[in-house]
């Protein structure tokens, strides 16, 4: 996809200077509301970290497995603010730099998931934890929580 920027009004162009077609805008938008959408979760979820911990390490799997989760998870709560935020700066700017780190963090990012999604699996299967269900199901008390917020009406 071609990079884009505002050229004095509605009509879109790439950092080349030529016009995009209405299906290249429409993906340009679509990606730059993804990639705020994800700067907001991610926000919200370091906040939710910040103030509510993590959940225990199993006390059964060796040590090395606790530090490169923790490793990991920072890298990737580095990687999934800076990268939205560098793209939308390049885009309110139309800095250059802002968009190339956009761009350079794709690759680590890819890394990073992989890394965790293994992580999980071998968790799962190897250590036989439960940390993989604790990740893909709601837990009763997140369920509770939710029921019981203020002005939730049943």
């Amino acid at each position: 996809m071609h990079r884009q920027r505002v050229d004095g009004g509605a009509v879109r162009r790439d950092l080349r200077g030529e016009r995009l077609s209405a299906f290249d805008s429409t993906l340009g938008w679509v990606h730059i509301v993804g990639g705020s959408a994800i700067l907001v979760a991610m926000a919200i979820r370091v906040i939710a970290r910040a103030t509510r911990g993590r959940p225990p390490h199993d006390p059964d799997e060796p040590t090395w497995t606790y530090w490169l989760a923790r490793v990991t998870h920072v890298l990737l709560y580095v990687t999934l603010l800076a990268m939205p935020a560098f793209g939308l700066l390049a885009w309110i700017t139309g800095n250059e730099t802002f968009a190339d780190l956009h761009t350079l963090l794709w690759t680590p990012l890819l890394i990073l998931v992989g890394v965790h999604v293994a992580g999980a699996l071998v968790q799962h299967f190897w250590f036989r934890t439960d940390a993989l269900r604790r990740m893909t199901t709601l837990r009763r008390e997140t369920m509770i929580r939710i029921n019981a917020a203020p002005g939730r009406s049943r």
